[in-house]
């Protein structure tokens, strides 16, 4: 033990170097510090504690209270922060940094010490090791932490959790570490200090009893960065980062959008990773221009002050301008394999949004309308179906479905054991087991008038069990199920026996049953939670179920469901390769097990009379329980309802009373005013267990109502088509048209209806008077004064067909090619002069024969017409442009001019190099000519430099870039670049004493 307080009150540990505790003989501690037994308001900060077996053990027994910020915790082998306290206690772990590459744990606790208090916030959470463990409870909060490095089950209460590179600046840390002599070598640990633009930087949220200063002694510039140590920019830095996410407006991030920041004319560019997020790096000091883009997204660039301190944090938003996104996933086997030719289709209650099949891969993609609450249903031949709910599409978004897995009706059984047929006395070790009986015996006894399997530990040396174990670990999904009875006293000593526990092939636990001490106990995710009470010599049928592609998790006690689709203890690598009943450490007893079963797939839930979605044809039904709610208008007078069980098969399902097949619409259901209540009742396939339920639809009251049910025209038609709840439509008329007859009808025959002021009757038409560009007013009045709708209908009507006497008089081109600068620059104006004759109402322009633009024009007699086209970023090479002037009677090709673009690319930069010594400073100015828009520096061939740059042809355009040069000779180039090609500067030699 490096540092411990026990029954203390109002102790600070601060500034302390503690490393390589070791455990004495015979001992478990040999943690950095601990905050143990009874002790309050303990403040552990500003700490480096590394290379010892726990980081920071918080083992408040009985009762206590501690503060645990701003520290480094290191590289320790067992658990880097060990939760170990008692119910009354609480911690409040805050901007840590924990960096982590040999341990199997991160923040790691079991049993009742999951349900002392633990709020776990902004800290720094790195690990190289896959999956190392964050321990959960209700009792542990997590809050906007940064997990970095390998890939880590984040806890899913952390939604505002921060994943991706930490950005350390030298984290393989190798000393000097301290000594008796030299004290602690605090600093070496500023090797986990973030760097400029790292995820982290002023990413902190609020907490109570922040740090006043950082692990180093320094306030915060700006908003609080995550961990222990806040990044500050160089003393003499001239330059800063710029990082943040691009997100779309439901929040979710953006990958592959172009970033660009733009100050006193030089640019940097980024693009936003897998995350969506960016870092400019090396912006100069002042007012950014800083703008995202997307093809099918749209957003406004914003200004960020860039200044020496700390680096500049901007989430930039992009709106869609897409309606539709697209949804991905794939369809297996049970064996996890996967499944071509599966029909997949996504659903928003009982309307079908898209469907497809699988490829040879089993993948699919499909592109849907943006929404909420999608379902989508993989089927194939006679195989269960399988769905996933919940389904989200945002606009131009891929939204990734979890896999499904069709499995046959009925499971393959891979093995099966009642034990019948084994002799009484020592378990062997045949039939596909592994016994160990080391610390106790396995045994095969007779219980009443049936044989089991009997573990019995009587000492706290080695493993007393009996496992299976599968050399080619069974993948999909897998059911592992078997009835355990314990009969013997819980004691006062350990207690625990697996019953049982599942190993992936990596050999670590992905699912914990255990009976211990009267309770059953299993591991929700990695959260262990007392399920329910056991009775001695009472069996249990556990049964397990098992999803290695999703890595989820079911539990079922004698038939009865505790949970579903939760994830496991560990991801459940390889799939299941050890299934183990067993006891071992200090734990002593016995445990019976028997009717082993191990299912490829899972079996039926034939008393499940369970509903997975329910849907009506006219309104969303919100779920409650067993009631489902949902309101409809007055007008409408009858609905269709849909139910899918989740059972694969039921007895039956009744709607209102009346037979209905699973997810098919029931008949049309009546509806009154006011509230409606309609029964349905699943009875599950085993006959006789039976669930009822409830529809309870709100159907709005006729006389407070005042909508139109139809609305038509004669003569044309409305655009959109006519819904109750649309109250403005466009209506072309016919050319020449002078009156318009519209036709509406009220939902209720009560409500009050007039037309521009006029009253009309519901259902009859009404003649009017009307013009091009005219609003027509259809207002609707409820019969009890409450409410009034108005419809507006935008009429249009065409001008006349127009006759022209003659074909258009033919036309002139001509270009500014190199008028403004003297450069053929790919940039310039076409323009056509129809100087007198017969007008033209359109131009049209060809470039080497294609159409590039149509310009209307406004005819009048024979007065002169012009009509100029941009065109821009034309390579080098040679354009003909010609015309054609058209009218009603006819076109008239125009006069043919040719462009010889020769000047696209940049003109050549000329480099020089300023400075003495190594520290020097390379220059690149392009003097005059087309300009560039990026450019690069080498040295010796190799890039030093590169960056955007803002294009003003003709102007100067100039570049600085320091640059450290070894003592020797180099040749230093720069290339600038544009759409058009790249210009090489000459070479220029120097020599660096």
């Amino acid at each position: 033990m490096g540092i411990e307080t026990y029954s203390a009150d109002d102790v600070t540990i601060q500034y302390n170097e503690v490393y390589e505790t070791q455990k004495k003989a015979g001992g478990a501690d040999h943690s950095g510090i601990d905050p143990d037994r009874a002790t309050t308001k303990q403040l552990i900060q500003y700490n480096y504690v590394h290379g010892n077996g726990d980081g920071i053990l918080i083992c408040q027994f009985d009762f206590g209270d501690a503060i645990i910020r701003n520290n480094v915790i290191a590289q320790n082998e067992r658990h880097p922060i060990y939760l170990h306290s008692d119910r009354s206690a609480t911690a409040r772990i805050y901007n840590n940094t924990i960096y982590n590459t040999i341990s199997q744990q991160l923040i790691y606790g079991y049993g009742s010490s999951l349900d002392a208090k633990y709020d776990i916030a902004n800290n720094v959470i790195h690990s190289t090791v896959a999956n190392a463990t964050l321990t959960t409870s209700p009792t542990i909060t997590y809050r906007n932490n940064l997990y970095s490095g390998a890939a880590l089950m984040i806890p899913a209460g952390d939604t505002k959790a921060l994943v991706g590179d930490a950005g350390f600046v030298a984290p393989n840390v190798a000393g000097p570490f301290g000594t008796p002599a030299s004290g602690p070598q605090l600093a070496t640990a500023l090797g986990y200090a973030v760097q400029s633009g790292s995820l982290g930087v002023n990413r902190s949220i609020d907490v109570p009893e922040a740090a006043p200063e950082d692990y180093a002694g320094r306030e915060p510039v700006g908003p609080r960065d995550l961990g222990a140590i806040e990044y500050v920019s160089p003393e003499a830095a001239t330059t800063e980062s710029i990082a943040g996410f691009v997100t779309d407006a439901s929040g979710r991030r953006i990958a592959g959008a172009s970033v660009t920041a733009t100050v006193n004319g030089q640019g940097r560019s980024a693009t936003s990773d897998a995350a969506g997020w960016y870092r400019l790096a090396e912006v100069e000091f002042g007012d950014a221009v800083v703008a995202a883009e997307k093809p099918g997204y749209q957003g406004s660039p914003i200004t960020v002050s860039v200044t020496k301190g700390t680096s500049s944090v901007a989430d930039l938003p992009l709106q869609s301008t897409s309606n539709v996104g697209t949804v991905h996933g794939a369809v297996f086997d049970e064996t996890g394999s996967p499944l071509a030719g599966a029909t997949v289709e996504i659903r928003s209650g009982t309307v079908m949004a898209a469907s497809t099949t699988t490829d040879a891969t089993g993948t699919y993609r499909m592109e849907t309308p943006i929404g909420e609450g999608y379902s989508v249903t993989a089927t194939a031949g006679d195989r269960r179906a399988a769905s996933a709910t919940g389904v989200v599409v945002d606009p131009g978004g891929d939204t990734p479905v979890r896999a499904l897995l069709l499995q046959p009706i009925e499971p393959t059984v891979l093995f099966a054991d009642d034990m019948s047929g084994k002799p009484l006395g020592p378990f062997a070790g045949t039939g596909g087991y592994t016994v160990n009986p080391s610390g106790g015996s396995v045994s095969v006894v007779d219980v009443g008038d049936q044989r089991a399997a009997k573990i019995t530990r009587t000492s706290t040396t080695g493993s007393t069990s009996v496992q299976r174990n599968y050399s080619e670990p069974l993948t999909g999904l897998v059911t592992v199920e078997a009835r355990v009875m314990r009969n013997d006293a819980s004691g006062s000593g350990g207690n625990w026996f697996s019953a049982p526990y599942i190993y992936g092939s990596d050999g670590k636990i992905a699912a914990s049953v255990g009976f211990s001490k009267g309770k059953i106990i299993a591991y929700q995710g990695t959260q262990s939670t007392e399920l329910q009470p056991y009775e001695p010599g009472k069996w249990y049928t556990i049964t397990l179920q098992l999803d290695t592609v999703n890595q989820r998790l079911s539990l079922l006690i004698d038939g009865r469901r505790i949970f579903t689709d939760v994830g496991f203890r560990n991801p459940l690598t390889g799939g299941v390769a050890r299934i183990e009943w067993y006891a071992n450490s200090s734990n002593t007893g016995s445990l019976h097990f028997d009717d082993v079963r191990v299912l490829q797939g899972t079996d039926r839930d034939r008393n499940d009379a369970g509903i997975a979605t329910l849907a009506t044809d006219v309104a969303a039904a919100a779920r409650s329980g067993n009631t489902w709610h949902a309101a409809v208008p007055a007008g409408t007078d009858h609905l269709r309802i849909a139910v899918i069980p989740t059972a694969a098969a039921v007895a039956g399902i009744t709607i209102g009373g009346v037979p209905v097949q699973p997810g098919v619409e029931s008949e049309p259901l009546a509806l009154v005013e006011g509230t409606n209540t309609i029964p349905v009742v699943v009875t599950a396939e085993d006959g006789t267990t039976r669930q009822e339920y409830s529809v309870v639809v709100e159907r709005g009251f006729l006389d407070a109502d005042a909508t139109l049910s139809k609305l038509s025209v004669t003569g044309s038609n409305l655009s959109p088509e006519f819904t109750s709840d649309t109250e403005e439509y466009a209506v072309e008329l016919p050319s020449g048209s002078t009156s318009l007859t519209v036709i509406p009808t009220t939902t209720a025959t009560q409500s009050e209806l007039d037309v521009d002021g006029t009253s009309v009757q519901s259902g009859t038409g009404h003649a009017l008077a009307v013009v091009d560009g005219q609003v027509v007013k259809i207002a609707v009045a409820s019969a009890d004064g409450t409410a009034r709708t108005v419809y507006s209908l935008i009429v249009s009507v065409p001008a006349p067909p127009v006759t022209d006497p003659a074909p258009p008089a033919r036309g002139v081109l001509s270009t500014t090619s190199g008028w403004a600068h003297g450069l053929h620059d790919g940039n310039f104006q076409v323009t056509m002069n129809l100087w007198w004759g017969t007008n033209a109402r359109t131009f049209r322009l060809f470039e080497n024969g294609v159409l590039i633009a149509t310009v209307p024009l406004t005819a009048d007699g024979v007065s002169a017409q012009n009509a100029t086209v941009d065109i821009s970023n034309r390579l080098n090479g040679t354009y003909a442009y010609t015309g054609e002037l058209v009218n009603s009677a006819g076109s008239t090709a125009t006069t043919t001019v040719a462009v010889k673009v020769a000047d696209a690319a940049p003109g050549q930069p000329v480099v020089r190099v300023a400075g003495s010594g190594a520290q020097r400073t390379v220059v690149a100015d392009l003097w005059w000519g087309t300009n560039a828009s990026s450019y690069r520096i080498y040295d010796n061939g190799v890039l030093v430099a590169e960056g955007a740059l803002a294009p003003s042809t003709p102007n100067a355009q100039h570049v600085e870039t320091p640059l450290t040069m070894a003592s020797g000779d180099h040749v230093v180039t720069a290339v600038f670049a544009n759409h058009a090609g790249e210009t090489l500067s000459k070479p220029l030699k120097v020599a660096v004493p």
